[in-house]
């Protein structure tokens, strides 16, 4: 059965906008183990504040992605995996805190829970649904492309005339760029190509971030796990879904990288006849992190949702409890069904 996409819905900014003008110290975070449409996002709205006279803090939980460093300017972002000083020093000064594409409160880690502790206000900008209710306020829309698309908009109602300098229109078109697929997949409308031709008029030269990437995504560390996956993915015998369950201890010994595992259910995704790609990551020490990526016919963020996950119509991913191993098979049972009906 084909997925439908909800009509865009107009997005309400004035109060938010009002909660901006009045605040001067911000703090800004997203999701745990960010990707280029949470960094982005981050990084041209607090470009944005700074550039009108607002303190910025930009806080992480854990590292950013080696393929998307290059966006960060020097000192910009503090990674508070073990810092409580910094935790301190930023919130105990903070009016206010935003979260960019944070499809559920807890992805925050430890920021969130500083948050909560100094009990300032919170603000979600997002296009995710999700367990958002520790929020002071949230704009949350699924229909947007991305949430870079959604800071942009913010930016453009604060100020409609505003000429994007390309130190945040550089942010913002990696974000929908990464989020879009290259403005390849279904949540590419015409609003998000329309952002991408302003970006453009920046300075934007868009076959250098598209090298940056995709094309730098073939480490040595890639390569090697490509082999593994060629030798235990599975296709499905009506070859609508295939899928991968590899077991991250192995790859530190192989010189493969947690950076070089992304996009691997992309990967599977693209074989002719396949709907679903999608790929298990087991490790002794941690939960099974679950990737989903659809060709754009099949939802899988329900069933992601199922699983306490969330994501896109067409992409989403979910962690499945390390000590239930056996709710791999459930998951990939309901995949095989999914496929089935379509």
């Amino acid at each position: 059965m084909g997925a439908e996409i909800a009509e865009p819905e107009k997005r309400n900014w004035d109060a938010l906008i009002k909660v901006i003008n009045s605040a001067n110290n911000f703090v800004l975070s997203s999701h745990l183990d960010p990707d280029a449409d949470a960094l982005g996002s981050e990084l041209a709205f607090a470009r944005y504040l700074k550039a009108i006279g607002k303190k910025v803090t930009i806080l992480h939980a854990s590292p950013i992605r080696e393929n998307i460093q290059f966006l960060i300017h020097e000192n910009e972002v503090n990674n508070c995996e073990a810092h409580d000083q910094l935790l301190h020093d930023a919130f105990s000064k903070a009016d206010v805190l935003f979260a960019f594409d944070i499809g559920d409160f807890t992805r925050l880690g430890i920021i969130g829970e500083a948050a909560l502790s100094y009990k300032i206000p919170m603000y979600s900008i997002d296009h995710h649904h999700g367990n958002k209710l520790e929020f002071t306020d949230q704009i949350n829309d699924p229909t947007a492309s991305s949430t870079g698309f959604l800071v942009y908009e913010l930016i453009k109602t604060m100020d409609p005339d505003y000429l994007m300098p390309l130190e945040i229109a550089e942010p913002l078109y990696v974000a929908v760029m990464s989020d879009t697929g290259n403005f390849r997949f279904n949540n590419a409308d015409a609003k998000s190509f329309r952002m991408a031709a302003d970006c453009i008029e920046s300075g934007i030269n868009p076959n250098e971030y598209y090298v940056k990437i995709y094309d730098d995504l073939n480490t040595v560390g890639r390569i090697k796990l490509m082999k593994i996956l060629f030798n235990e993915m599975i296709l499905t015998d009506d070859k609508k879904l295939a899928y991968v369950i590899l077991d991250k201890d192995t790859f530190a010994e192989q010189g493969i990288e947690k950076g070089d595992t992304q996009g691997i259910s992309d990967y599977l995704r693209s074989f002719k006849g396949v709907e679903i790609g999608c790929s298990f990551l087991l490790s002794r020490t941690e939960n099974i992190d679950v990737s989903m990526r659809s060709k754009g016919h099949i939802k899988v963020n329900t069933l992601a949702n199922k699983y306490n996950g969330g994501g896109h119509y067409f992409a989403a991913g979910c962690q499945i409890p390390k000590e239930k191993p056996e709710m791999i098979d459930a998951l990939i049972k309901e995949l095989i069904d999914l496929v089935k009906d379509y």
